[in-house]
């Protein structure tokens, strides 16, 4: 499932001065370092934000369980194509995001 993705782990105390209280934001500043990444590559790539209510609503319910299926909140797309996809959980005042790179 996961054979040719580069693989990527950030841990990080909830109490670090940049990073946000909400999953979300948090999501958004960690994700940023791969987005930079990928400019630096040379890729114009971009992030996933759900302008419609629509579009915001349809995130509740994914079409599927696959993973680059499609985009989420601050998810990286290029060329319209999901090319980042992470997830996060928070334990005993740590952030754990994990994520997976086409």
């Amino acid at each position: 499932l996961h054979e040719h993705e580069l693989t990527y782990s950030v841990i990080v105390s909830e109490e670090h001065p940049e990073m946000p209280k909400t999953v979300t934001e948090a999501y958004r500043v960690i994700s940023e370092g791969i987005l930079k990444g990928f400019h630096h590559l040379g890729l114009d790539a971009y992030f996933a934000v759900p302008k419609t209510a629509e579009q915001r609503e349809a995130l509740k319910s994914p079409r599927s369980a696959v993973c680059f299926d499609a985009p989420s909140w601050y998810e990286l797309v290029v060329e319209g194509r999901k090319v980042a996809g992470s997830a996060q959980t928070r334990q005993k005042g740590v952030i754990l995001q994990h994520g997976s790179i086409l």
